[in-house]
């Protein structure tokens, strides 16, 4: 889903909805990648709205295992990026569920922060000591000492602080840009009790990441670790969905802007700054991939045998634990991507689209994408603009016993553009993934 409501945290935003998005060239289809960005041509009033983007899942998750593959994130002053998941309904407002940020700077930085929000001071996270249980540090709070108690309202932290762990070194910025990016993989696993993050930069991701065999246990040390357990309740984190965005200013881009842009904006306040669409150049996210696994031992971890349309970006998108595509077969899913391609930026129907996403037009198009809770032209953090839409049945793997899929700890939930039949699988040996 595209947000097209008023930012919560008092971003200076207008984001757009799908079509005004598309049409501003805010989000675009790359030959195998997804542009997303702000704005960056516009004279601006200052405390005016630039127009950017925010994206979120239909799909709710209540574990998971989120890789992410970025060449490029947003920066410069008055960015506020950010790749996390929230859990909110009309019964129960933010931080009722939890807040789970995975990826998230501001300005200049070149680290990314990692972070959790709970209600209230509910969910210590002191015993996790860091160069011990995560490589890097905890955020510093008001008083000076480590930001570990994820509530709001956690004394000598800042408001909405939560408990926060910088990243690597380059891990944002200009430094990470330069270099191609890299890939972050958070897990989230109430069962095992704990949420931890690793990153690597650009040509240096485990095979197994690349193979989409994801094994964390053998990935070392997480650079951010948080514990869910007797001090921090699992259930402080349920029903979250994927968000992506570009923010500016807002709560946290105000009161940190002359210290982190003083010496590069005089005293122009962070409104004043963004005004100029020079400013924004570098603000944008470029997207390589965005692969979601489940545990295939945990409730509710398979799709319906009728989840049959197959949704892929690029050739392997499809192939999380089955047979590689043949040379023919790979042919008709590059002639499905560019079909699809036309479709979803201006051109026109063949009807050769699976009958259950077929539109006669472009936005009813994109509609029964997100109907199917794959969001064409904003990921939909389960899908992609570039998605191919491919009539192709996966292979089955009721029985994993003695298989090679048995050795996995996990399976795919909802590749970066993949709508997969998914199946129960039984718990093996070594942890159930």
């Amino acid at each position: 889903d595209f947000w097209a409501a008023e930012d919560p945290s008092k971003g200076n935003v207008a984001y757009l909805d799908a079509v005004r998005a598309a049409d501003a060239g805010l989000v675009k289809a790359l030959e195998s990648r997804i542009y997303m960005g702000v704005d960056a041509t516009s004279i601006i009033a200052a405390g005016q709205g630039r127009s950017s983007v925010r994206i979120q899942s239909k799909t709710t998750y209540n574990a998971g295992l989120f890789v992410f593959e970025a060449e490029h994130l947003p920066t410069g002053c008055g960015t506020w990026p950010a790749f996390w998941l929230y859990g909110e309904d009309a019964a129960h407002p933010w931080p009722s569920w939890g807040e789970y940020d995975i990826i998230e700077g501001v300005h200049m930085a070149e680290r990314t922060q990692t972070s959790l929000h709970t209600p209230g001071t509910s969910c210590s996270q002191d015993a996790v000591v860091p160069g011990e249980d995560f490589l890097e540090d905890w955020q510093l709070g008001a008083d000076g000492t480590p930001a570990d108690d994820c509530g709001i309202a956690s004394p000598g932290q800042f408001r909405n602080q939560g408990c926060a762990q910088v990243g690597p070194a380059g891990s944002m910025g200009a430094a990470l840009n330069s270099r191609g990016g890299g890939t972050f993989a958070a897990e989230w696993d109430p069962e095992a009790g704990h949420m931890r993050a690793w990153f690597w930069p650009a040509g240096s991701v485990p095979l197994d990441v690349l193979e989409r065999r994801p094994e964390p246990g053998t990935w070392g040390v997480p650079y951010s670790k948080f514990a869910l357990g007797a001090t921090c309740a699992p259930d402080h984190f349920k029903n979250m969905r994927m968000v992506l965005d570009i923010n500016l200013c807002g709560d946290l881009g105000n009161p940190t802007f002359s210290q982190r842009c003083a010496p590069l904006v005089g005293n122009l306040t962070c409104q004043e700054f963004i005004t100029d669409p020079a400013t924004m150049r570098e603000a944008y996210w470029s997207i390589r991939a965005l692969d979601v696994y489940q545990r295939h031992d945990i409730d509710g971890a398979a799709f319906p045998d009728d989840a049959s349309p197959v949704v892929v970006l690029g050739e392997s998108r499809l192939q999380a634990r089955h047979a590689p595509l043949q040379p023919g077969e790979v042919d008709g899913v590059e002639a499905a991507k560019t079909e699809a391609m036309k479709q979803l930026v201006g051109g026109r129907s063949s009807g050769g689209v699976s009958p259950r996403t077929h539109r006669s037009s472009q936005t009813a198009l994109v509609k029964a994408l997100l109907s199917l809770g794959v969001s064409a032209l904003a990921l939909g953090l389960a899908s992609c603009v570039a998605c191919i839409i491919a009539q192709r049945k996966v292979t089955d793997t009721d029985d994993l016993e003695g298989s090679e899929a048995a050795t996995d700890r996990y399976l795919p939930a909802a590749n970066v553009a993949e709508v997969v039949r998914r199946r129960n699988h039984a718990p093996h040996a070594g942890g159930g993934y």
